[in-house]
């Protein structure tokens, strides 16, 4: 069930922001390094650690909603 959800999860974000969906699938999926996917994508590492802290999130409350409510 949390893998169709994660799923679901990662096809609505990739509507928003495909590059951040696929910097999610080569670090965690893939389990290429920080290093490796800032040079696959051609991006900073910087950048790589930025939008992976943004797709956590994202992803984060879309999965779990009522995790933040005392948060909005």
């Amino acid at each position: 069930m949390e893998l169709i959800e994660l799923n679901r999860a990662l096809d609505a974000f990739a509507l928003i922001d495909e590059s951040k969906v696929r910097l999610v699938e080569l670090r965690y999926f893939l389990g290429c390094t920080a290093e490796e996917t800032a040079e696959l994508m051609n991006i900073s590492k910087a950048t790589v650690d930025r939008d992976l802290k943004y797709a956590k999130a994202w992803l984060y409350r879309r999965i779990a909603p009522d995790a933040n409510e005392g948060f909005a």
